[in-house]
């Protein structure tokens, strides 16, 4: 699994669990950054807010 960072204090429960899952899901895939880039809408760099919790993607 991959080394994730420590989420944000400013982020709340429900923040904290949706990013959880979506660092479940991009562990269990297997695909590296890059490739969640090409196969959506969301660049690399956003992924990785994404995945950082230090922004959320939008609705």
């Amino acid at each position: 699994m991959a080394q994730w960072k420590e989420l944000p204090d400013a982020l709340d429960e429900p923040g904290r669990q949706f990013v959880a899952e979506l660092r479940r899901l991009k562990s269990g895939s297997g695909l590296s950054l890059a490739a969640l880039a090409d196969r959506t809408s969301c660049s690399k760099s956003s992924w990785e807010r994404y995945l950082n919790g230090s922004y959320l993607p939008p609705a």
